[in-house]
Protein backbone atom coordinates (compact mmCIF):
# COMPACT_ATOMS: atom_id res chain seq x y z
CA UNK A 1 0.00 0.00 0.00
CA UNK A 2 1.03 3.57 -0.41
CA UNK A 3 0.82 5.59 2.45
CA UNK A 4 -1.05 9.16 1.26
CA UNK A 5 1.48 12.14 1.43
CA UNK A 6 4.78 9.72 1.55
CA UNK A 7 6.64 7.39 -0.21
CA UNK A 8 7.06 3.96 1.46
CA UNK A 9 9.58 3.83 4.11
CA UNK A 10 12.46 1.69 3.93
CA UNK A 11 11.12 -0.27 7.08
CA UNK A 12 8.04 -1.33 5.18
CA UNK A 13 9.94 -2.59 2.34
CA UNK A 14 9.76 -2.00 -1.62
CA UNK A 15 7.65 -3.33 -4.21
CA UNK A 16 9.19 -5.77 -6.29
CA UNK A 17 11.39 -4.46 -9.00
CA UNK A 18 10.93 -7.06 -11.71
CA UNK A 19 8.21 -9.53 -13.00
CA UNK A 20 10.73 -12.50 -12.22
CA UNK A 21 10.71 -10.72 -8.55
CA UNK A 22 7.16 -10.64 -8.39
CA UNK A 23 6.54 -14.27 -8.77
CA UNK A 24 9.07 -14.74 -6.16
CA UNK A 25 5.85 -14.31 -3.97
CA UNK A 26 2.60 -16.69 -3.15
CA UNK A 27 0.27 -13.45 -2.33
CA UNK A 28 0.19 -10.27 -2.99
CA UNK A 29 -2.17 -7.89 -1.75
CA UNK A 30 -3.38 -3.98 -2.57
CA UNK A 31 -4.46 -1.28 -0.63
CA UNK A 32 -6.46 1.28 -2.81
CA UNK A 33 -4.00 0.59 -5.17
CA UNK A 34 -3.21 4.41 -7.59
CA UNK A 35 -3.19 3.36 -10.95
CA UNK A 36 -2.05 6.38 -12.60
CA UNK A 37 0.90 5.42 -11.16
CA UNK A 38 0.87 1.79 -9.89
CA UNK A 39 3.65 0.55 -7.34
CA UNK A 40 3.62 -2.86 -9.58
CA UNK A 41 3.01 -2.83 -13.46
CA UNK A 42 -0.68 -4.26 -14.20
CA UNK A 43 0.78 -6.79 -16.56
CA UNK A 44 2.86 -8.09 -14.09
CA UNK A 45 -0.38 -8.04 -12.33
CA UNK A 46 -1.92 -10.44 -14.59
CA UNK A 47 0.83 -12.45 -15.51
CA UNK A 48 1.12 -12.98 -11.69
CA UNK A 49 -2.19 -14.65 -11.24
CA UNK A 50 -2.68 -16.18 -14.68
CA UNK A 51 0.79 -17.81 -14.94
CA UNK A 52 2.28 -17.81 -12.10
CA UNK A 53 -0.39 -19.10 -10.24
CA UNK A 54 -0.32 -16.15 -7.41
CA UNK A 55 -3.21 -14.73 -4.99
CA UNK A 56 -3.80 -11.10 -5.26
CA UNK A 57 -6.71 -9.72 -3.01
CA UNK A 58 -7.54 -6.17 -3.64
CA UNK A 59 -8.52 -4.01 -0.85
CA UNK A 60 -10.40 -1.03 -0.15
CA UNK A 61 -13.05 1.33 -2.46
CA UNK A 62 -10.94 2.37 -5.93
CA UNK A 63 -10.37 5.59 -6.71
CA UNK A 64 -9.96 5.57 -10.35
CA UNK A 65 -11.22 2.65 -12.70
CA UNK A 66 -8.44 -0.16 -13.04
CA UNK A 67 -6.72 -0.57 -16.09
CA UNK A 68 -7.33 -3.24 -18.77
CA UNK A 69 -4.84 -5.70 -17.71
CA UNK A 70 -6.44 -5.49 -13.74
CA UNK A 71 -10.12 -5.52 -15.02
CA UNK A 72 -9.49 -8.91 -17.06
CA UNK A 73 -8.73 -10.53 -13.64
CA UNK A 74 -10.96 -8.98 -11.26
CA UNK A 75 -14.26 -10.71 -10.09
CA UNK A 76 -16.23 -7.43 -10.45
CA UNK A 77 -17.26 -5.74 -13.55
CA UNK A 78 -16.85 -2.16 -13.78
CA UNK A 79 -19.70 -0.85 -15.60
CA UNK A 80 -20.45 2.72 -14.59
CA UNK A 81 -18.29 5.72 -13.59
CA UNK A 82 -17.22 5.53 -10.02
CA UNK A 83 -19.90 8.21 -7.98
CA UNK A 84 -18.56 11.08 -5.98
CA UNK A 85 -21.05 10.13 -2.87
CA UNK A 86 -20.61 7.23 -0.42
CA UNK A 87 -22.84 5.63 2.17
CA UNK A 88 -22.87 2.87 4.54
CA UNK A 89 -24.31 -0.59 4.23
CA UNK A 90 -24.15 -3.57 6.75
CA UNK A 91 -23.19 -6.96 5.39
CA UNK A 92 -24.52 -9.99 5.50
CA UNK A 93 -22.88 -13.13 3.92
CA UNK A 94 -24.55 -14.35 0.25
CA UNK A 95 -25.71 -18.06 0.05
CA UNK A 96 -22.42 -18.80 -1.35
CA UNK A 97 -20.41 -17.56 1.06
CA UNK A 98 -22.32 -19.52 4.57
CA UNK A 99 -20.77 -22.25 2.47
CA UNK A 100 -17.45 -21.03 1.48
CA UNK A 101 -14.31 -21.40 3.52
CA UNK A 102 -13.16 -18.13 3.54
CA UNK A 103 -16.04 -16.88 4.70
CA UNK A 104 -15.87 -20.02 7.63
CA UNK A 105 -15.69 -18.04 11.11
CA UNK A 106 -17.75 -19.73 13.40
CA UNK A 107 -17.65 -23.79 13.17
CA UNK A 108 -21.82 -24.04 13.50
CA UNK A 109 -23.56 -22.76 9.87
CA UNK A 110 -26.09 -20.89 11.39
CA UNK A 111 -24.14 -19.40 14.16
CA UNK A 112 -21.69 -17.87 11.42
CA UNK A 113 -24.07 -16.43 9.79
CA UNK A 114 -25.39 -14.44 12.55
CA UNK A 115 -21.82 -13.05 13.24
CA UNK A 116 -21.86 -11.66 10.11
CA UNK A 117 -25.13 -9.79 10.42
CA UNK A 118 -23.64 -8.44 13.91
CA UNK A 119 -20.58 -6.63 12.06
CA UNK A 120 -20.23 -2.77 12.28
CA UNK A 121 -21.32 -1.61 8.48
CA UNK A 122 -18.74 -0.43 6.11
CA UNK A 123 -18.73 2.44 3.87
CA UNK A 124 -19.17 1.70 -0.04
CA UNK A 125 -20.53 4.46 -3.17
CA UNK A 126 -23.94 5.52 -2.97
CA UNK A 127 -24.92 3.60 -6.07
CA UNK A 128 -23.02 0.63 -7.03
CA UNK A 129 -20.34 0.86 -10.32
CA UNK A 130 -19.73 -2.69 -10.56
CA UNK A 131 -20.96 -6.46 -11.02
CA UNK A 132 -19.98 -9.67 -10.43
CA UNK A 133 -18.60 -12.10 -13.35
CA UNK A 134 -19.94 -14.76 -14.12
CA UNK A 135 -17.61 -16.82 -12.85
CA UNK A 136 -17.23 -14.86 -9.80
CA UNK A 137 -18.80 -16.07 -6.51
CA UNK A 138 -20.21 -13.09 -4.30
CA UNK A 139 -19.98 -14.32 -0.91
CA UNK A 140 -20.19 -11.01 1.28
CA UNK A 141 -23.10 -8.03 -0.53
CA UNK A 142 -23.93 -5.00 1.30
CA UNK A 143 -27.66 -3.92 2.37
CA UNK A 144 -28.69 -0.51 1.74
CA UNK A 145 -31.35 1.41 3.80
CA UNK A 146 -34.08 1.13 1.37
CA UNK A 147 -33.51 -3.09 0.91
CA UNK A 148 -30.57 -2.61 -2.41
CA UNK A 149 -27.54 -4.85 -2.37
CA UNK A 150 -24.31 -4.11 -3.51
CA UNK A 151 -21.20 -6.91 -3.88
CA UNK A 152 -18.87 -6.40 -1.22
CA UNK A 153 -16.46 -9.35 -1.56
CA UNK A 154 -16.32 -11.62 -4.32
CA UNK A 155 -13.24 -14.18 -5.52
CA UNK A 156 -12.78 -15.61 -8.72
CA UNK A 157 -10.24 -18.36 -10.36
CA UNK A 158 -7.97 -16.64 -13.23
CA UNK A 159 -5.58 -19.24 -15.03
CA UNK A 160 -4.17 -20.97 -12.32
CA UNK A 161 -4.16 -18.08 -9.54
CA UNK A 162 -6.97 -17.03 -7.24
CA UNK A 163 -8.24 -13.56 -7.11
CA UNK A 164 -10.31 -12.02 -4.55
CA UNK A 165 -11.27 -8.34 -3.96
CA UNK A 166 -12.66 -6.58 -0.83
CA UNK A 167 -14.42 -2.57 -2.22
CA UNK A 168 -15.17 -1.29 0.50
CA UNK A 169 -14.26 1.04 3.30
CA UNK A 170 -13.95 0.93 6.95
CA UNK A 171 -13.34 -3.52 7.30
CA UNK A 172 -10.91 -2.53 9.89
CA UNK A 173 -13.96 -1.78 12.33
CA UNK A 174 -14.75 -6.18 12.06
CA UNK A 175 -11.31 -6.44 14.34
CA UNK A 176 -13.35 -4.09 17.01
CA UNK A 177 -16.58 -6.55 16.98
CA UNK A 178 -17.31 -10.14 16.82
CA UNK A 179 -19.67 -12.48 18.43
CA UNK A 180 -17.67 -13.24 22.41
CA UNK A 181 -14.47 -14.95 21.07
CA UNK A 182 -15.00 -14.99 17.56
CA UNK A 183 -12.41 -13.26 16.16
CA UNK A 184 -13.92 -12.16 12.47
CA UNK A 185 -11.37 -10.04 11.03
CA UNK A 186 -8.53 -12.33 11.71
CA UNK A 187 -10.28 -15.81 10.88
CA UNK A 188 -11.31 -14.00 7.53
CA UNK A 189 -8.19 -12.60 6.49
CA UNK A 190 -6.26 -16.07 7.52
CA UNK A 191 -9.30 -18.33 5.60
CA UNK A 192 -9.16 -15.70 2.24
CA UNK A 193 -5.15 -16.23 2.59
CA UNK A 194 -5.56 -19.54 2.71
CA UNK A 195 -7.99 -19.68 -0.65
CA UNK A 196 -5.81 -17.42 -2.20
CA UNK A 197 -2.59 -19.40 -1.66
CA UNK A 198 -4.37 -22.84 -2.71
CA UNK A 199 -3.28 -24.42 -5.88
CA UNK A 200 -6.49 -26.17 -6.85
CA UNK A 201 -9.00 -27.20 -3.63
CA UNK A 202 -7.63 -27.22 -0.48
CA UNK A 203 -6.85 -30.64 0.74
CA UNK A 204 -8.15 -31.30 4.95
CA UNK A 205 -6.34 -33.85 5.14
CA UNK A 206 -2.13 -33.79 5.04
CA UNK A 207 0.16 -36.18 5.75
CA UNK A 208 4.06 -36.69 5.79
CA UNK A 209 6.95 -38.81 6.36
CA UNK A 210 9.53 -37.16 9.05
CA UNK A 211 11.98 -38.23 6.67
CA UNK A 212 11.51 -39.64 2.78
CA UNK A 213 14.78 -41.58 3.18
CA UNK A 214 15.29 -44.26 6.36
CA UNK A 215 18.17 -46.43 7.27
CA UNK A 216 17.22 -49.89 8.11
CA UNK A 217 16.47 -49.87 11.71
CA UNK A 218 14.95 -46.51 12.30
CA UNK A 219 11.85 -46.39 13.74
CA UNK A 220 9.39 -44.50 11.02
CA UNK A 221 7.54 -40.90 12.03
CA UNK A 222 4.65 -39.39 10.55
CA UNK A 223 3.12 -35.93 10.63
CA UNK A 224 -0.68 -35.05 9.75
CA UNK A 225 -2.83 -31.95 10.01
CA UNK A 226 -6.44 -31.96 9.86
CA UNK A 227 -8.37 -29.04 8.74
CA UNK A 228 -12.28 -28.13 9.47
CA UNK A 229 -14.61 -27.24 6.46
CA UNK A 230 -14.02 -23.65 7.50
CA UNK A 231 -10.29 -24.74 7.03
CA UNK A 232 -9.02 -23.82 11.15
CA UNK A 233 -7.13 -26.79 12.16
CA UNK A 234 -9.18 -29.63 13.76
CA UNK A 235 -7.32 -30.48 17.47
CA UNK A 236 -10.25 -33.65 18.11
CA UNK A 237 -9.82 -35.68 14.67
CA UNK A 238 -9.14 -38.97 14.45
CA UNK A 239 -6.48 -40.03 12.11
CA UNK A 240 -5.06 -43.10 11.35
CA UNK A 241 -2.03 -44.23 9.24
CA UNK A 242 -1.10 -47.75 7.06
CA UNK A 243 2.24 -48.31 5.43
CA UNK A 244 2.23 -50.62 2.73
CA UNK A 245 5.02 -51.53 0.14
CA UNK A 246 2.65 -50.67 -2.56
CA UNK A 247 -0.72 -49.36 -3.81
CA UNK A 248 -2.37 -52.58 -3.72
CA UNK A 249 -0.01 -54.49 -1.25
CA UNK A 250 -1.71 -55.15 2.15
CA UNK A 251 -0.90 -52.83 4.98
CA UNK A 252 2.21 -53.81 6.96
CA UNK A 253 1.61 -51.55 10.17
CA UNK A 254 -1.48 -49.18 11.06
CA UNK A 255 -1.55 -46.74 13.60
CA UNK A 256 -3.69 -44.38 15.21
CA UNK A 257 -1.77 -40.65 15.55
CA UNK A 258 -1.75 -38.46 18.33
CA UNK A 259 -2.67 -34.65 18.67
CA UNK A 260 0.41 -32.61 19.64
CA UNK A 261 1.03 -28.84 19.21
CA UNK A 262 -0.23 -28.55 15.62
CA UNK A 263 0.51 -31.96 14.24
CA UNK A 264 -1.00 -35.32 14.33
CA UNK A 265 2.31 -37.48 15.75
CA UNK A 266 2.96 -41.24 15.63
CA UNK A 267 5.48 -43.87 14.52
CA UNK A 268 6.27 -47.29 13.53
CA UNK A 269 8.78 -49.64 14.13
CA UNK A 270 11.83 -49.84 11.82
CA UNK A 271 10.51 -51.98 8.21
CA UNK A 272 12.78 -54.11 6.10
CA UNK A 273 14.39 -52.22 3.20
CA UNK A 274 12.39 -51.27 0.30
CA UNK A 275 9.76 -48.15 -0.89
CA UNK A 276 6.51 -47.79 1.02
CA UNK A 277 3.68 -46.09 0.59
CA UNK A 278 1.68 -44.44 3.26
CA UNK A 279 -1.68 -43.76 3.32
CA UNK A 280 -3.59 -41.11 6.15
CA UNK A 281 -7.77 -40.93 6.49
CA UNK A 282 -9.61 -38.62 9.17
CA UNK A 283 -12.85 -38.63 10.69
CA UNK A 284 -14.51 -35.73 12.71
CA UNK A 285 -17.22 -37.03 14.98
CA UNK A 286 -17.48 -40.07 13.04
CA UNK A 287 -18.17 -37.85 9.61
CA UNK A 288 -15.22 -38.56 7.50
CA UNK A 289 -13.14 -35.52 6.24
CA UNK A 290 -10.91 -36.86 3.46
CA UNK A 291 -7.73 -39.31 2.94
CA UNK A 292 -3.78 -38.10 2.23
CA UNK A 293 -1.09 -40.50 0.60
CA UNK A 294 2.69 -40.22 1.07
CA UNK A 295 5.83 -41.80 -0.03
CA UNK A 296 9.10 -43.03 1.34
CA UNK A 297 12.39 -45.44 1.73
CA UNK A 298 13.87 -47.35 3.62
CA UNK A 299 17.73 -48.35 2.78
CA UNK A 300 20.06 -51.15 3.66
CA UNK A 301 21.93 -49.90 6.94
CA UNK A 302 25.56 -49.13 6.21
CA UNK A 303 27.93 -48.22 9.65
CA UNK A 304 30.38 -46.18 7.42
CA UNK A 305 27.70 -43.89 5.51
CA UNK A 306 26.08 -43.73 9.03
CA UNK A 307 28.64 -40.97 10.30
CA UNK A 308 30.40 -39.25 7.34
CA UNK A 309 31.56 -36.18 9.18
CA UNK A 310 34.55 -35.96 10.55
CA UNK A 311 35.21 -36.88 14.64
CA UNK A 312 38.11 -34.17 15.75
CA UNK A 313 37.45 -35.17 19.66
CA UNK A 314 38.03 -39.53 18.82
CA UNK A 315 40.65 -39.23 16.06
CA UNK A 316 42.94 -36.92 18.73
CA UNK A 317 41.96 -39.41 21.39
CA UNK A 318 43.11 -42.33 18.88
CA UNK A 319 46.36 -40.06 18.28
CA UNK A 320 47.18 -39.88 22.28
CA UNK A 321 46.74 -42.94 22.84
CA UNK A 322 48.88 -44.82 20.27
CA UNK A 323 51.85 -42.13 20.15
CA UNK A 324 50.47 -40.87 17.05
CA UNK A 325 49.35 -37.29 15.75
CA UNK A 326 46.07 -35.45 14.78
CA UNK A 327 46.48 -33.33 11.44
CA UNK A 328 43.71 -31.34 9.67
CA UNK A 329 44.63 -29.32 6.35
CA UNK A 330 45.35 -25.87 8.47
CA UNK A 331 48.43 -28.18 10.50
CA UNK A 332 49.67 -30.39 8.31
CA UNK A 333 52.81 -27.94 7.27
CA UNK A 334 54.18 -29.08 10.60
CA UNK A 335 54.04 -33.08 10.08
CA UNK A 336 57.30 -33.68 8.46
CA UNK A 337 58.86 -31.89 11.96
CA UNK A 338 57.09 -34.21 13.96
CA UNK A 339 57.92 -37.32 12.08
CA UNK A 340 61.05 -39.12 13.97
CA UNK A 341 63.63 -39.35 11.56
CA UNK A 342 67.09 -41.34 13.96
CA UNK A 343 69.56 -42.86 11.80
CA UNK A 344 69.58 -46.80 12.32
CA UNK A 345 72.17 -49.68 11.09
CA UNK A 346 70.97 -53.22 9.53
CA UNK A 347 73.26 -55.81 8.48
CA UNK A 348 72.35 -58.48 6.46
CA UNK A 349 74.34 -61.64 5.96
CA UNK A 350 74.03 -64.69 3.02
CA UNK A 351 76.09 -67.70 2.70
CA UNK A 352 76.68 -69.87 -0.49
CA UNK A 353 79.54 -72.56 -1.53
CA UNK A 354 81.89 -71.11 -3.97
CA UNK A 355 83.32 -74.80 -4.96
CA UNK A 356 80.08 -75.83 -6.08
CA UNK A 357 79.54 -72.83 -8.32
CA UNK A 358 79.59 -73.53 -11.84
CA UNK A 359 80.42 -70.15 -13.27
CA UNK A 360 83.74 -69.70 -10.57
CA UNK A 361 85.09 -73.35 -12.11
CA UNK A 362 84.99 -71.28 -15.60
CA UNK A 363 85.97 -68.18 -14.13
CA UNK A 364 89.30 -70.44 -12.83
CA UNK A 365 89.73 -72.36 -16.33
CA UNK A 366 89.24 -69.10 -18.09
CA UNK A 367 92.28 -67.37 -15.71
CA UNK A 368 94.70 -70.42 -16.04
CA UNK A 369 94.26 -70.31 -19.45
CA UNK A 370 95.26 -66.68 -20.26
CA UNK A 371 98.04 -67.18 -17.56
CA UNK A 372 99.52 -70.47 -19.60
CA UNK A 373 99.24 -68.02 -23.03
CA UNK A 374 100.78 -65.26 -21.72
CA UNK A 375 103.93 -67.18 -20.53
CA UNK A 376 104.01 -68.87 -24.07
CA UNK A 377 104.49 -65.81 -25.58
CA UNK A 378 107.43 -64.21 -23.30
CA UNK A 379 109.31 -67.29 -23.80
CA UNK A 380 108.78 -68.88 -20.60
CA UNK A 381 108.64 -72.22 -19.56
Amino acid sequence: MRRSGSPISAVEGAPPESRAGLFDYDLVILFEPDWSDPLVSPEWLRAFARDRGGGLLFAGLPRERPPDDVAAILPFIFDADLPSSFRDVRVRLTEEGESAPATRVAADRFVNVDVWKALPPVRTFASSPWSARSDASVLVEGLGSEGDTVPIVAGVRVGAGNVMAILADGIWRWKMAGSGAVDVYDRFVTNAARWLTARGELERVVVTPDKDVYQAGEDIGFSAQVYRSDYRLATDALVRVSVASGEAAAPVATIDLEFAGDYYRGSVGHLPPGPYVLRATASLGGEDVGAASGEFIVERFSLEDSETRRRSALLRRIADETGGGYYTPETLDGFPEDVPMAWTERTTKREFELWNSPWLLLGFVGLMAAEWALRRKQGLP
